[in-house]
């Protein structure tokens, strides 16, 4: 009897352990745990607002450390660049909050969905790369790094994929895990994975952030008076528009110029019988050759 109501007070203790950390970890955390029901849902509408008060690298490279806690934030790169970009500003805004140094890493096999690394993930971190300062790839750490050392040791990670919360044993161990990593006094690396969309950005800071370094290398873009289309070329996994729907909407429409981005899955060489064509190439043939579109 008495054991029994041991465990029960015990569960109800672990039950409430992550509501005295919030206003350590921040508003965008805060509201992370909310969503994700590791705190009583009232605090989603109580979390504090981000601080917002970050808007360059060198700022975050300055906010190293904590004086009192030492804290590392590893964000794993997960799926395409644009779900990189959301993904490792949300961990920013989460490093800031934590005064922890943020590092970006490409999501480890072990992490990978069935073993199978996710669609667009190496292209995308490939891009991450061009776009980061140095000092932020976890993969330029040295291999002896204590860094390094802490952070491979760390087994607990933040994730925002459905799959894992669908995993008992993950979504059991949460809270303890994570109140363990925040008051342990000695130094210790929150990893993160997922994909966070669910959760506030500090826009204007993530436009001032990463806009600069995603157009540093192209002098040329389009203009007030011009059409920007994006396509995704992956038409099993994404809804693709046909023909009728570009030619439709351009025959329609006064600009200057169309300018094409493509996905890295898009072709890039088109056969020269457009009786060949699928629906993908058939669409980049229209806006090439038609529109004169500008890759």
């Amino acid at each position: 009897m008495i054991c029994r109501l041991c465990l029960l007070l015990l569960s109800y203790a672990l039950s409430q352990d992550l509501v005295p950390l919030v206003k350590e970890i921040g508003g965008t955390f805060c509201k992370l745990l909310a969503i994700r029901g590791q705190i009583p849902r009232n605090f989603h509408d109580d979390c504090e607002l981000p601080t917002c008060n970050w808007n360059s690298w060198q700022e975050a490279k300055s906010e190293e450390k904590n004086k009192e806690k030492v804290r590392y934030v590893v964000s794993y790169g997960h799926n395409g660049l644009g779900n990189q970009l959301w993904e490792h500003t949300v961990a920013f805004m989460i490093a800031e909050s934590l005064k922890a140094r943020l590092y970006i890493a490409i999501i480890p096999d072990t992490l990978s969905p069935d073993g199978a690394t996710p669609p667009n993930t190496f292209t995308g971190m490939n891009a991450m790369e061009r776009l980061l300062p140095p000092q932020f790839l976890y993969d330029k750490l040295p291999l002896n790094s204590s860094i390094r050392q802490l952070c491979d040791q760390e087994n607990f990670f933040i994730s925002d994929r459905p799959r894992d919360w669908r995993n008992g044993s993950y979504s059991s161990r949460f809270k303890s895990s994570l109140y363990d990593l925040i008051v342990d006094p000695n130094p210790r690396c929150l990893k993160m994975l997922g994909y966070f969309q669910n959760l506030p950005l500090c826009a204007d800071d993530a436009v001032r952030l990463w806009t600069p370094r995603i157009i540093n290398d192209f002098p040329v873009k389009p203009g007030l008076n011009d059409v920007s289309i994006y396509l995704r070329c992956i038409p099993r996994h994404y809804y693709f528009n046909n023909v009728i729907f570009y030619e439709t909407i351009l025959n329609n429409t006064k600009f200057d110029r169309v300018w094409l981005f493509q996905a890295p899955e898009c072709p890039t060489r088109l056969s020269k019988n457009p009786a060949t064509d699928g629906p993908v190439a058939a669409v980049i043939r229209l806006l090439t050759t038609r529109f004169n579109a500008t890759r």
